[in-house]
């Protein structure tokens, strides 16, 4: 008896001490309207009560702000979609899709005849302006034991910055940004974005690594860095966890810390790469800067009207990026869409005669391959980064994810399969039979040089070239069984792209379904980066989809798995 006693004594323990969900809006649980009343004394701002944006729509949902017609007319402007509370910059994170497949969401076609609900939008949250009202919001998450979703921007692909009956921090208004002249550093506060950061760089003639999406909407001390950040210049200057110096946060104990090479060392190498929303709130960032210097961009414009010119063509252009990435640590984007293929590729601080030079053979073959009049081709000299983004995105607000229901799959894509004729050709055909094409030169050169383990970030980028998009979109009008068949169809794209590119991923624009994310987001660094999480947040307050210790709880990160 006493040998089956032991066991039964020991699996109670355990019982007792696994976590309790979390409490979400309509439970029991949930705080009472004294205790937000109280909650409200320590902060800056009245609290929100944020709804998804379509919500305007509907005559019945008696929401305040913007009309339906500026809603309609909005929805693919990143910068506007930012200033929403309840906005994420892919609606299908505002919605919700329960177990029996019924989707709660609001929708711009009313004439759906589908009602408005809060979806996945927190129904409460906190306006932070100062770092004392980020940690008055997660005392309050941790006493109450709330679901808590941390939010700048709402760039974020894999919905991790929304939380459904959860309590929202919003740190969209925290602004500040300080240029050190001694130091050369630039210090930004957690809802800066790019293009904010970019103005003050430029301001001191310094260049920084950072996003270049169309108007510059991301935000520079979030999600982007902490998963990484890549930019076009990531080849000439490193990623963006290349460029950190400090991290400023509030940790799940409500304490306003610093990571950096001398304090909290073991939380600044995970912060480095290990992923958004799960080691706490930043605060603030601090980041390297670099020497303003002339750009030298490559354009090019192509019809590829056959198949056979179209692979051909795609094959000896991946072919040459290995010498392009060690000769002039060229980066850039390249989309490929019903057989047009649009490449602007940046190098810093080369002279355009060394550019003509080592891109003199594929410009040779490409006029000989593509036929007269469906080929044009340029090198041009922009004073500095900032010049050329100006220019390739001009003043931009859409984007091609702005406001669609997308879920990309990507992987990075090895140095590796460029050696062989077999991987060049798989990365040809793969990405010439993508509806829409995309392939990010933004690894490679400075990329390459760190130690893969001196940070937390997956080691397979530092062995790669760039990175390979494909992914899963759909309207407003799909029905849960088209959007299981999507992700059913994204269940066999991901091991494909896989064997063509390599088994490494972005955090940022990876799929939250793969199967094995934790092998591709953070490869043998995730054992400690669950050393690190443990430290510093023991009761899992951050936890996000695909994110360091996500696998003890559910798909909502609501209940312990």
């Amino acid at each position: 008896m006493m040998f089956l006693w032991i066991p039964q004594l020991v699996l109670s323990a355990l019982t007792v001490a696994k976590p309790a969900c979390k409490c979400t809006y309509g439970e029991s649980c949930w705080p009472s309207d004294d205790a937000f009343t109280q909650l409200q004394t320590k902060l800056s701002a009245p609290l929100i009560y944020p709804f998804p944006p379509e919500a305007a729509c509907y005559p019945n949902m008696n929401v305040t702000g913007p009309s339906c017609d500026e809603v309609r007319a909005q929805t693919a402007n990143g910068t506007w979609r930012a200033d929403q509370p309840g906005s994420m910059q892919a609606p299908n994170w505002e919605g919700y899709i329960w177990p029996n497949g019924t989707i709660d969401a609001c929708y711009l076609n009313t004439t759906l005849g589908q009602p408005c609900s809060q979806g996945s939008v927190p129904p409460v949250g906190v306006v932070a302006h100062s770092a004392s009202d980020i940690q008055a919001a997660v005392r309050f998450a941790a006493e109450h034991n709330l679901r808590l979703a941390i939010k700048s921007t709402g760039h974020d692909f894999s919905g991790r910055s929304t939380a459904r009956g959860g309590l929202l921090i919003w740190t969209h208004f925290m602004k500040n940004i300080t240029f050190d002249e001694s130091a050369n550093t630039l210090k930004v506060a957690a809802g800066v974005q790019w293009r904010e950061a970019y103005d003050a760089a430029e301001s001191h003639k310094r260049t920084l690594v950072g996003g270049i999406s169309g108007e510059g909407s991301v935000g520079a001390a979030g999600g982007w860095v902490q998963g990484g950040g890549h930019s076009a210049i990531s080849p000439k200057f490193g990623l963006g966890v290349d460029n950190v110096l400090d991290f400023e946060l509030v940790t799940a104990s409500g304490d306003l810390i610093h990571a950096n090479s001398r304090q909290n060392t073991d939380l600044f190498w995970a912060l480095r790469g290990g992923g958004g929303g799960t080691w706490g709130v930043l605060v603030s960032v601090t980041y390297k800067t670099h020497p303003l210097v002339p750009a030298v961009v490559l354009n090019i414009q192509a019809d590829l009207t056959t198949n056979t010119t179209k692979n051909n063509f795609i094959y000896n252009f991946f072919s040459h990026h290995q010498e392009w990435s060690d000769k002039l640590n060229l980066g850039g984007y390249v989309t490929l869409i019903n057989g047009h293929l649009s490449v602007g590729y940046a190098a810093l601080d080369v002279t355009e005669a060394h550019m003509n030079e080592t891109l003199e053979p594929f410009r040779d073959y490409a006029f000989k391959t593509v036929p007269e009049g469906q080929l044009t081709w340029s090198v041009t000299t922009f004073p500095s980064f900032y010049d050329w983004k100006r220019t390739f995105t001009g003043n931009d607000t859409s984007n091609f994810s702005n406001g669609v229901r997308v879920e990309p799959i990507s992987r990075l894509v090895s140095k590796d399969k460029l050696k062989t004729s077999a991987g060049l050709w798989g990365l040809t055909l793969f990405f010439a039979n993508q509806p829409y094409g995309q392939f990010h030169l933004v690894a490679g050169g400075a990329v390459s040089t760190p130690d893969p383990d001196s940070l937390g970030l997956g080691p397979a980028w530092r062995s790669a070239i760039g990175q390979m998009m494909s992914g899963i979109a759909w309207d407003e009008t799909s029905s849960y069984l088209v959007i299981k068949a999507l992700r059913a169809y994204g269940k066999v794209l991901s091991p494909t792209m896989t064997a063509v590119c390599g088994d490494g991923a972005y955090f940022n624009e990876g799929w939250r379904f793969e199967t094995n994310w934790k092998k591709l987001f953070f490869g043998d660094h995730y054992s400690r980066l669950e050393e690190v999480k443990k430290k510093y947040d023991p009761k899992d307050m951050f936890i996000v989809a695909a994110g360091v210790g996500s696998e003890r709880w559910d798909d909502d990160q609501t209940c312990p798995s």
